[in-house]
This record gives structure tokens, C-alpha cells and sequence, in this order.
């Protein structure tokens, strides 16, 4: 294990001055190119893609939290399982 450690280590090092030579030299293979213009939050609120992206991921994550946290709670206490038994509900459940 040590040994893989160590040729991992060396071809590492061996990597690292080339790579310093290259990138800190400004030489760049790629053309230098103006990226895109700033986008302003307001241009951003005004999209309807945003709103579609923002209620699914609000969505999604509303479902997983309740998984992670209420569930498990409710299922041991108010359900009478053990922790296990409510360990495969809730991998069960957020499975599907």
C-alpha cells in the first residue's frame, strides 16, 4: 500500500514542475476569447426557465428533507418501529 503511495507521490512531483512552467508562464494553447457578457439578477428573475428550476429544485428538496428528517422521527415514536425496521422504510421509500 505504501508503495502505490509512493509511485503515486513521484509521478505527482515528476507532473508538477512542467505544469508550473506552462501555467504560470502565460503560455496558452487556447485563444484568448472575451467570455459572455454579465447577467444581471433582474434578467435572471425574469426567466421562465428560472421559475420552472427553482420550483423543481425547491420541490425535490422539500420531499428529501422530509424523508431525512420528519419521517424517521415519526415512524420510530408515533409508529412503534425499531430503528432498523424504519431504516428500510425510509431507504424504501426514497428508492423509489
Amino acid at each position: 500500500m505504501e508503495r502505490n503511495f509512493s509511485g503515486t507521490t513521484v509521478i505527482t512531483l515528476l507532473w508538477l514542475g512542467p505544469w508550473f512552467i506552462i501555467t504560470r508562464s502565460g503560455l496558452s494553447l487556447a485563444k484568448e476569447e472575451r467570455g459572455p457578457a454579465p447577467v444581471s439578477y433582474a434578467a435572471i428573475l425574469r426567466q421562465r426557465e428560472f421559475w420552472g428550476a427553482a420550483l423543481g429544485h425547491f420541490s425535490i428538496n422539500y420531499a428529501l428533507y422530509f424523508v431525512i428528517t420528519w419521517l424517521p422521527t415519526f415512524l420510530v415514536k408515533a409508529g412503534g418501529f425499531t430503528v432498523s425496521q424504519m431504516a428500510e422504510i425510509v431507504a424504501t421509500i426514497y428508492g423509489i
